[in-house]
């Protein structure tokens, strides 16, 4: 729901690179442009069994992404509860398009989505199933990247590897990195998981991966520009 919804996870993937889970990916977060020194990231791309490891990881730690499509329901719904029927027609109307636009990949005018945030706003503040959905989406969006960082983070281009405890970079070792670059590594990773249809040609071990989440604007996420990053070919730590 929202604005360039599909975007994110497009945007870490724009480069054509060949993704194999045997070679880690050399990444750079965009936050590093124009600096000196830039921190060189080896990013693994996930085997299937680490698919549904991941996918198990999140169930358990209780992270769950609603859908553009529930969160647009209880935005009708909440909105109709707020409201007379004689007063729902334009506003039902500006959800349906809002609607229309993301599922086209498309970007909302400014003052349309302005009006939208408002409708948020005040079904947020008095639907408390509105709220959980949007809670939801948040943790997620906290909890997969930081899940997928811990397992798909090989270390730094030139450095041994980081050490590993049950298949997975320890918390300490993990929280000596900014906040931002392990954001960053885990939205890399999510997009890895994503690979677009020449990847998975030159890939050793295509799968279907799971959807693309397509975050809304009320969640406040970062562009695809500032998660991504900047990857070279796969190379060997």
């Amino acid at each position: 729901m929202g604005a360039g919804g599909g975007t994110m996870i497009e945007g870490l993937r724009s480069m054509a690179l060949p993704i194999s889970p045997r070679d880690p990916v050399a990444f750079t977060p965009f936050s590093y442009d124009g600096k000196d020194n830039p921190p060189v990231y080896l990013v693994s791309p996930a085997t299937r069994r680490q698919r549904i490891a991941f996918r198990r990881a999140l169930t358990a730690a209780g992270a769950r992404y609603p859908s553009d499509l529930a969160l647009m329901a209880a935005l009708r719904e909440g909105i109709a509860a707020l409201l007379p029927a004689a007063e729902l027609g334009p506003l039902l109307a500006l959800i349906d398009g809002a609607e229309a636009i993301t599922k086209a990949g498309e970007i909302l005018d400014p003052a349309a989505r302005a009006n939208l945030e408002e409708i948020e706003r005040a079904v947020a503040e008095s639907d408390p199933r509105y709220r959980a959905l949007l809670a939801d989406r948040s943790a997620w969006l906290e909890i997969a990247p930081l899940t997928a960082a811990s397992m798909f983070l090989v270390g730094r281009a030139g450095e041994a590897p980081l050490p590993r405890r049950g298949g997975i970079v320890p918390d300490e070792v993990l929280e000596a990195l900014p906040e931002a670059d392990i954001d960053a590594i885990g939205f890399k990773a999510l997009a890895l998981m994503s690979p677009t249809k020449d990847e998975e040609k030159n890939s050793a071990s295509p799968a279907s991966p799971p959807p693309s989440p397509r975050p809304s604007q009320a969640t406040s996420l970062p562009s695809s520009q500032e998660t991504a990053g900047t990857s070279s070919e796969s190379i060997t730590p």
